[in-house]
């Protein structure tokens, strides 16, 4: 039954309210599909571009910390000290041009700290991001052994955070025969496992069974040995006298 009609020039029929209230109620439907796929494939998107970002962030770390934990050396005072959420070593690197014009003293080797910033969630403490110190380590001259920590250089130290995508962080250590969940020595250890993860650690949960994504590296380190290398050196040197010396 028709509820509205009307005539236009040439005796045509027009359209009825029902066949009106019909086109307007299909295209309003899908409108709202359109717009319906359009929210879903921007949230996709957004994140899509959030995990790439987390994921570029958590490399560019992770080849960062390669870097300077495979140039880190023996240091008789300041050592290598690291347990499951920082580290802390001495590294060199090559001094730029402009470090030999200088008036005050210069030294290739830094002073490298990793660590973390914590925050609350609720009622349970978790990890929003780590952080890099670096400062010039420049031994005196009345030797190292007179020199403590305390008495070293801490005017230059720069902090600098670097992500706050990584909410998991975990170090191990190994010392030739087993993996060890923290390490403090003058010399490093042999090879450093690093883990990251993007979500925070569940309280009920170890590090070894965090339930997420997890990206891991094991870094071998050229200076760690079982034993420190300038006593190598001079046990090498010690050996060569005396066979020199023999008739």
């Amino acid at each position: 039954m028709k509820f509205f009609s009307a005539q236009h020039d040439g005796g045509r029929a027009g359209f009825t309210l029902v066949e009106v209230i019909l086109a307007i109620a299909i295209a309003t439907g899908i409108l709202v599909v359109a717009l319906s796929f359009y929210q879903q494939a921007a949230g996709l998107r957004g994140q899509i571009l959030e995990a790439s970002d987390r994921i570029s962030a958590i490399r560019l770390l992770m080849d960062r910390l390669t870097t300077e934990l495979r140039s880190t050396r023996a240091h008789d005072w300041e050592g290598f000290t690291g347990d499951a959420a920082s580290l802390r070593f001495v590294r060199t690197e090559a001094l730029s041009p402009a470090a030999w014009t200088r008036a005050q003293p210069c030294t290739d080797l830094k002073l490298i700290t990793y660590g973390v910033t914590t925050g609350l969630a609720g009622t349970n403490t978790i990890i929003t991001g780590i952080t890099r110190a670096e400062r010039s380590v420049i031994e005196p001259r009345q030797g190292r052994a007179a020199t403590t920590l305390d008495a070293a250089p801490s005017t230059n130290t720069v902090v600098e955070p670097l992500t706050d995508a990584i909410r998991f962080l975990h170090f191990r250590f190994w010392d030739g025969s087993a993996w060890l969940d923290s390490w403090t020595d003058v010399v490093p250890p042999l090879a450093v496992e690093v883990s990251f993860g993007i979500e925070p650690q569940p309280d009920d949960a170890l590090p070894e069974e965090y339930p997420f994504e997890v990206f891991r590296r094991v870094v071998l380190l050229p200076g760690g040995r079982e034993s420190d290398p300038l006593d190598l050196f001079a046990g090498v040197v010690s050996e060569t006298k005396s066979s020199l010396s023999k008739p």
